[in-house]
């Protein structure tokens, strides 16, 4: 068994190696090719991020948003406040008015009656 069972022995020695060696670069290539996906994976995730923080404001600037709306409205409601006091106040002036040119009108019918009376009583 001298010399064949020595290359026999060397023979399946250097196939072991070569299936190791494709082994290993098969390994190799499989992980190249997960790191390859995992750039990519992350590469998707940052241009997700970038997309949703253009269209998604960020706490800070949705918390300004809110407060200058809120001060918008806050705004609004006095402006409304006034107005509808002004509203009030013209009412009041109004109704003044009113009550001033309603006494004139019986002052002047009342005048108006009593000139007819007198006229009525002359004649007679």
């Amino acid at each position: 068994m001298g010399d064949d069972g020595a290359r026999e022995v060397d023979e399946g020695a250097d196939a072991r190696d070569r299936a190791a060696d494709a082994r290993e670069l098969q390994l190799d290539r499989q992980q190249q090719l997960q790191e390859l996906q995992a750039t990519r994976l992350d590469e998707r995730a940052a241009a997700l991020d970038a997309r949703e923080a253009l269209q998604l404001p960020d706490a800070a600037t949705r918390a300004g948003q809110t407060a200058a709306a809120v001060r918008k409205s806050q705004a609004t409601v006095a402006a409304a406040r006034l107005v509808l006091a002004d509203a009030e106040e013209q009412l009041q002036l109004d109704r003044l008015l009113l009550t001033r040119s309603d006494a004139r009108d019986a002052r002047e019918q009342a005048d108006i009656d009593r000139q007819i009376a007198d006229t009525s009583t002359a004649g007679a």
